[in-house]
């Protein structure tokens, strides 16, 4: 089968970008998906859309999802159920507090609606959240999450009317290219031929991309987060998100229950060799380490909470996520191949992120100046070092260990 453009890849990248190059070019684009659609990361995500953050390379990228969420659910009516409740960022340490009056300023740099908000505003609004320890707090009213399946979902749906063709259960068994320009994919279902590869198979790209030495600066690192059981009354449906960077900790409402996302300090990498075609037949946390992090590591969290003995949990949810060796997305051409691309490296943020990776993808394939600079993302970036190694493994951890933003 012959076409312009393969994506390799069903889930919110590959799917957003199939959606913004279908709005650029009407060349033959073709996304072939080893599974269902947005079945592997995707499906696992906590799905935050939060554009405040201390990474302000990130901002437009997620302000491009805000404009295109307002703008898909009107094209396809129905098709996105976006929980507008705003997010508050919380700070209980010295260091914290700085850290949010910087991230104060950002906003304003940025023109992000922010306020600080007063106790009883807390008390009001997020009722199990004790306020007696916290030093400030910031409420970014316009923030939002989303469920990011359906997000995902609604990419494709699009991309589907603009003319691009799906390909799913189809797995992408080599990449092909000949004195160095690609030609095309094997699958299990055949031959694909193409001039332009995108490798956006997230966790799996550099088990793609292994046999061709052109290895990307990431590692699959687990994440992990937990939901209670239902108590509407607690956890309302309209409650914010609540950033607690002195707990390395996020929470938002989930169904009547509360959701709970905890950056644990082991956050071990998996070699992507390791990693099942379903991630959801796989185990990446045992019931031991749960209850380690729940004890342990959630502790901090546990002491910013009015009640923290009525927190019974109903389930956790744990899957790896691509972390890159610096925290920022890998996007763009690579090195020494001529129509290979890649975009991965969403480094907890791919839902936010998913229409910037998508339209900047898109810019850069086709050759378009690019509404960000590119070169903080390019794949380029780190010349040197292993991928597969523990050491470069153990780095790209620590980006998940440490991160303190949404």
């Amino acid at each position: 089968m012959t076409n312009d453009i393969i994506i390799v890849g069903g889930g919110i990248i590959g799917n957003a970008i199939a959606y913004y190059l279908s709005l650029k070019t009407r060349v033959r684009i073709a996304v072939i998906e080893q599974n269902h659609l947005c079945s592997g990361s995707t499906s696992l995500a906590g799905s935050l859309i939060t554009k405040l953050r201390g990474n302000t390379q990130l901002i437009p990228m997620v302000e491009e999802t805000h404009r295109a969420v307002a703008f898909l659910k009107d094209y396809i009516p129905g098709s996105i159920n976006e929980s507008r409740v705003g997010c508050l960022h919380v700070a209980v340490s010295d260091e914290t507090e700085k850290n949010l009056e910087q991230l104060k300023n950002i906003a304003d740099e940025f023109n992000i609606d922010t306020e600080t908000v007063t106790s009883r505003w807390i008390r009001k609004h997020i009722s199990w959240l004790k306020t007696s320890e916290i030093k400030k707090a910031l409420f970014a009213p316009d923030e939002f999450f989303v469920d990011g399946t359906q997000l995902g979902l609604v990419y494709a749906a699009a991309a589907r009317k603009m003319g691009v063709k799906y390909f799913t259960h189809t797995e992408v068994t080599q990449l092909l290219a000949e004195n160095r320009k690609v030609t095309g994919v094997n699958t299990s279902g055949g031959l694909f031929e193409a001039e332009v590869v995108i490798d956006a198979a997230g966790i799996w790209s550099n088990r793609l991309l292994s046999p061709l030495n052109a290895l990307l600066p990431y590692a699959p690192v687990r994440s992990v987060y937990f939901i209670t059981e239902p108590n509407p009354e607690k956890y309302p449906a309209n409650q914010p998100v609540c950033i607690l960077p002195d707990a390395n900790a996020y929470t938002r409402p989930d169904k009547g229950a509360l959701l709970f996302g905890i950056r644990d300090k082991s956050s071990p990498a998996t070699h992507p060799q390791r990693l099942h075609h379903d991630l959801h037949d796989q185990t990446f946390v045992s019931s031991c380490e749960m209850w380690d992090i729940l004890k342990n590591q959630a502790a901090t969290l546990r002491s910013l909470m009015n009640e923290p003995d009525d927190l019974k949990i109903a389930r956790n949810v744990s899957a790896p996520c691509a972390y890159s060796y610096d925290g920022n997305p890998v996007i763009g051409k690579i090195a020494g191949f001529e129509g290979l691309f890649a975009a991965t490296g969403c480094s907890g943020g791919g839902i936010a992120a998913s229409a910037g990776f998508g339209r900047l993808m898109a810019e850069l394939v086709l050759n378009e100046p690019t509404f960000v600079q590119p070169e903080p993302f390019n794949p380029a970036r780190f010349p040197e070092g292993n991928p597969f190694s523990d050491e470069f493994m153990q780095q790209c951890s620590l980006q998940r260990s440490g991160k303190k933003s949404g």
